[in-house]
């Protein structure tokens, strides 16, 4: 469970570097629970 989270953070930054924020906001809402 902790590896799927933690690969979820690195997803989460790659994405903020390649896509607009506004897209990653989408996806953050859903992974604004931890």
């Amino acid at each position: 469970g902790v590896d799927i989270l933690e690969a979820v953070a690195r997803k989460s930054k790659l994405n903020d570097e390649k896509y607009p924020v506004e897209q990653v906001r989408g996806s953050a809402k859903k992974h604004d629970r931890y």
